[in-house]
């Protein structure tokens, strides 16, 4: 019986240890992506709101010429 629970004990402390190596290098690897996440949102994020902001411009100006071409503002000489 001794032998048994030893074997059980043994085999429990294996596991025990694989689950807290998977459950470490999960944790790493989170904490990796987090990180590199981060740093991508602080490098693009200004770039991102200049790029909206600029579109909302383009936006805009395309929107005041098609208002010009319908009141025959566009036509040249």
């Amino acid at each position: 019986m001794k032998e048994m629970d030893l074997k059980h004990s043994e085999k429990i402390s294996e596991l025990e240890s694989k689950l807290a190596t998977k459950r470490d290098k999960e944790t790493a690897r989170r904490e990796y992506e987090y990180d590199a996440r981060k740093k991508l949102y602080e490098a693009y994020e200004p770039l991102l709101f200049q790029f909206n902001e600029l579109a909302e411009n383009a936006l805009r100006r395309v929107i005041a010429l098609a208002r010009a071409s319908r009141q025959g503002k566009l036509e040249g000489k």
